[in-house]
């Protein structure tokens, strides 16, 4: 349906859209016509297609292809960032926030997808208690959920979200100042600083006044060593801990059970040695894509 484009709402705070990419869409739009509607709420909120949005107004549209879809409040949200990903020049500072808002979001809506209340229903199946169908899902973690979203690897996922969370709002504001986007590498450096840390060398690497983290540390006189509160483990990292705990003894069990079985494999039928030698397959093709990611994320740590 078309939509009268001074009726189309777009809600403030939003990412604003790139002149040079706006240009450049008009042009295309001009040669070849719109070809994806833009996806409004159904009080003419934009969900998706800002640039398409501001590409039409460029070229003096009044009304505009649209599609008017129920999402609503947190889950038209989540379909705004997705659509952000989809963007080519994000800096690795608003990737990381996207990631952590997107986090925040997809947990509001499917809470049974948290990695503590993941991870104890499985343990709670595992060990052969009753659990609440109520709490069970199918549906996919954020981080696997994410990954089939933006193609990225879930260990890259983890690190741009833990970095996010570790630097203060005020050292984000300081570097989105910068004359060019912060890379990675940089950010983690900073967001393993204290906090009046990170508040300098932002400033400083954004005035120009060092260059590289590294730089900073070299000129700092050494602090005197302050005894270190006791860390808090996060429930959910306890959960994932006990999880993996069950699974490596429930799977060593098994294995040994199925050892002394010999004797029934050697009078089993060729047809079905091999159906169990595609379940090992696929059981040791978990098991190596597991331990890829958590590899990645010691390594990135």
């Amino acid at each position: 349906m078309k939509v009268r484009i001074d009726e189309i709402k777009v809600k403030p705070g939003r990412r604003s859209a790139l002149e040079h990419d706006v240009e450049e869409l008009a042009f295309s739009i001009s040669e070849i016509g719109l070809l994806n509607p833009i996806t409004l709420t159904g009080d003419y909120t934009l969900v998706a297609g800002l640039h398409r949005l501001e590409a039409v107004k460029l070229l003096g549209w009044t009304e505009v292809e649209c599609t008017i879809t129920g999402l609503e409040g947190l889950t038209a949200e989540l379909a705004e960032l997705d659509e952000n990903f989809a963007r080519t020049n994000l800096s690795p500072l608003e990737i990381g926030d996207l990631y952590r808002r997107r986090k925040d979001i997809y947990e509001m809506l499917y809470p049974e997808t948290k990695a503590g209340t993941a991870q104890a229903i499985g343990m709670n199946k595992a060990k052969g208690n009753n659990v609440d169908c109520k709490l069970q899902s199918t549906r996919k973690s954020f981080i696997e959920d994410t990954a089939s979203v933006t193609g990225s690897h879930p260990s890259t996922i983890a690190r741009h979200i833990k970095i996010a969370t570790d630097l203060t709002p005020e050292a984000k504001e300081t570097l989105r100042g910068a004359e060019k986007p912060v890379s990675s590498t940089t950010l983690k450096k900073i967001s393993k600083l204290d906090p009046d840390q990170q508040k300098k060398v932002s400033a400083l690497l954004v005035s120009g006044g060092i260059q590289t983290v590294d730089e900073y540390l070299a000129k700092e006189p050494p602090c005197e060593p302050t005894p270190e509160a006791p860390q808090q483990i996060p429930s959910e990292h306890i959960a994932a801990m006990m999880g993996m705990a069950y699974f490596a003894d429930d799977t060593i069990a098994h294995t040994n059970d199925f050892l002394k079985q010999e004797d029934t494999f050697a009078q089993m039928s060729r047809e079905n040695l091999k159906d169990i030698l595609k379940m090992l397959d696929a059981i040791n093709g978990s098991i190596r894509a597991l331990s890829n990611v958590i590899t990645d994320c010691y390594a990135n740590s």
